[in-house]
């Protein structure tokens, strides 16, 4: 397991740490058969409607935009991470619960591809004020481990938005939707979050690692420095783990 330790020199760097740690969380094949004093994220995560755009229209995606094969394009050396996973967190400030984060992992059996998929939910409390039922899923090579496409299902209060981002790295670009079609460039390899969060777990960390990578983020390109520090043990609803601390930050502008 891996625990984030959270150094907000920074907005960005603030943002970044609080999502990574919702997802270095609680892994549920622990937890399952716990009482809860709040009603059960199962009930919540039938309540996602959005399960993501049609493998149809992402292929015309392709199409529109003339794509090359993106497939094969570098093989990265990495720790192996179960082909299968699901894992549920807790979400809230100090005793207070606001609802979970349920993320999956999955491995197609028949184009190799990985497909991470993130729920965030609120409980009926907070639901009550102000509802969140997100769904996330990003699309990644499994030998690169570098995202094909990445969207977002937002339904947050009134607020409803569909967005995608189609990642091109053969001629290092992205489109995306969120003014109607933009093409922005990007180094390439460039992650989205939750393919970077795959890649950072799927590497060897060891105290004083550094290593940069590089995110892909609302029309921009956040380059981000991670910092791996000390080994503790953390104590969670699953029981207890030895844990790395990986410490994020921005780049660029200022920032170390």
């Amino acid at each position: 397991m891996v625990c984030i330790n959270l150094s907000c020199s920074n907005k960005y760097s603030c943002f970044f740490s609080v999502l990574y740690l919702l997802i270095f969380s609680v892994n549920v094949s622990a937890i399952q058969g716990k009482e809860y004093k709040y009603e059960k994220w199962t009930d919540l995560e039938k309540e996602v409607i959005d399960t993501g755009f049609s493998r149809e229209f992402i292929d015309s995606l392709y199409d529109t935009f003339s794509m090359d094969s993106q497939k094969s394009l570098r093989t990265f050396d990495c720790e192996l991470i179960s082909n299968n996973e699901k894992f549920v967190y807790e979400v809230g400030w100090g005793p207070l619960n606001a609802g979970f984060g349920i993320m999956d992992l999955n491995k197609d059996t028949e184009s190799g591809d990985i497909q991470i998929t993130f729920k965030g939910v609120t409980n009926k409390f907070v639901s009550a004020f102000y509802k969140l039922r997100d769904y996330f899923s990003a699309t990644i090579d499994s030998s690169g481990l570098y995202p094909f496409f990445y969207e977002e299902h937002l339904r947050e209060g009134k607020y409803r938005d569909k967005r995608w981002v189609l990642f091109d790295h053969v001629y290092k670009r992205v489109y995306t939707n969120k003014k109607g079609y933009e093409k922005v460039d990007i180094p390439r390899f460039t992650n989205d979050i939750l393919s970077m969060i795959y890649i950072i777990r799927s590497q060897k960390l060891t105290p004083g690692k550094v290593f940069h990578l590089n995110c892909f983020l609302h029309k921009k390109v956040y380059p981000i420095k991670f910092k791996c520090t000390k080994i503790k043990k953390v104590k969670v609803k699953a029981g207890e783990f030895l844990c790395i601390g990986v410490e994020p930050g921005m780049v660029g502008n200022g920032r170390n």
